[in-house]
């Protein structure tokens, strides 16, 4: 539900050192990228398994014998008409749990085997285009093709694995990227309208990392780069220069004066 979806979102905004008109701003912006990101998620989990009745057929009857999950040739049968019926095929229907991981599994790995990376290329960059446009949200020229790269990379280095395509997936990456968005809007319109220096601000708990601590209250001139850990960074969540372990989850802002 949009609801549940927009109360995560929420809450990782709500502790971060802007106005509440700001977190509201990057709150809704986060989940237009996160509606744009899952449903491209949900065409590559929907697609054609492009495999044929009997071939899904001895798969299963494989599994569930390496398993030790018992059931009659008939059910089998059965069970395979009724996913390639519908191949986004829900495994939360079979009662046995055992059975459902089972199916799960082969159906995961089918789909890793069939991942078409240009397809979902394209959309995917189309539809977040479309988004930042819409918005009026500035991006560089590189960030778009570079985001949908990582996105491509990370997600085939994880055949199989169902949460690499998954809603809670697309809800990270959208609440990432919404504050890259904003951080990046915020440093051109300082640079632009004449601002000098910039200050790393960070959220001050428990949860800060620690390179991050060290430059928590920073001022330097507004061209210069922050020394991050192992990175160069023009401000917090700078995509282009900042590695992983600087970006995710990261709720710094910068201040200019």
């Amino acid at each position: 539900m949009k609801f549940d979806e927009l109360n995560q979102l929420k809450r990782f905004f709500s502790t971060m050192e802007l106005s509440e008109d700001k977190k509201k701003q990057r709150c809704d912006f986060a989940y237009l990228l996160y509606d744009a990101i899952f449903y491209t998620f949900a065409a590559i989990n929907a697609q054609d398994l492009n495999i044929t009745h009997n071939e899904l057929k001895s798969l299963i009857e494989e599994a569930f014998e390496q398993e030790g999950v018992k059931h009659t040739p008939e059910y089998i049968d059965r069970l395979t008409g009724n996913i390639l019926s519908k191949p986004d095929y829900d495994t939360r229907n079979i009662i046995d749990t055992k059975e459902s991981e089972v199916v799960k599994d082969v159906l995961s790995n089918i789909k890793a085997e069939n991942f078409n990376a240009e397809p979902f290329r394209q959309t995917l960059t189309d539809r977040l285009t479309e988004t930042f446009d819409k918005e009026g949200i500035p991006y560089e020229p590189d960030y778009i093709p570079k985001l949908v790269d990582e996105i491509i990379q990370t997600t085939n280095r994880h055949p199989g694995d169902p949460y690499y395509l998954s809603k809670d997936r697309a809800l990270l990456i959208a609440q990432n990227e919404s504050n890259t968005a904003y951080n990046h809007a915020d440093y051109e319109t300082a640079r632009q309208s004449g601002k000098n220096y910039k200050v790393w601000i960070t959220e001050g708990d428990e949860k800060v990392r620690e390179a991050h601590v060290e430059v928590d209250m920073m001022r330097i001139p507004i061209n210069e780069m922050f020394s991050v850990g192992n990175d160069m960074m023009r401000y917090p969540h700078d995509f282009l220069n900042g590695s992983a372990e600087n970006l995710v989850n990261c709720r710094c802002v910068c201040t200019y004066e």
